[in-house]
């Protein structure tokens, strides 16, 4: 990662700044001392701290970066899922909450509009 002054959040190979020039510079120094790849990586961890790494190691507690969204939906889930049956049978057709009364005004237009709609699909079969 680029440590700019204005903390712009890039990868250093996308960063435009005079600052990750200076990085990029220092880089082709250490390659050119015959330098490997994570020989580079941990002088810079050594000098600026982890903030330099554009993603969490796979050791000690940076493990739990990777480890932990996956728990997390794992957990998570089962519990949206238990919630949505539970919703859904309160609020299911046959639930005694719902069932109207056969005299309600609801009912009376579901009958006409039912009515009607039969008339309809009649009219469309001749």
């Amino acid at each position: 990662m680029c440590i700019c002054p204005d903390d712009c959040g890039k990868v250093l190979i996308n960063c435009t700044c005079s600052d990750s020039d200076r990085y990029r510079q220092q880089i082709r120094a250490m390659i050119d001392q015959g330098l490997s790849a994570d020989q580079i990586i941990d002088r810079f961890v050594a000098e600026k701290g982890k903030i330099v790494l554009a993603a969490p190691t796979t050791k000690g507690f940076d493990l739990t970066a990777w480890v932990l969204p996956f728990v997390a939906l794992g957990v998570s889930i089962p519990i949206v899922a238990l919630v949505i049956r539970r919703l859904g049978a309160r609020s299911s057709p046959n639930s005694a909450e719902n069932v109207e009364s056969p005299d309600s005004t609801v009912s009376a237009v579901d009958s006409s509009l039912e009515a009607k709609l039969r008339r309809e699909l009649d009219d469309l079969d001749r």
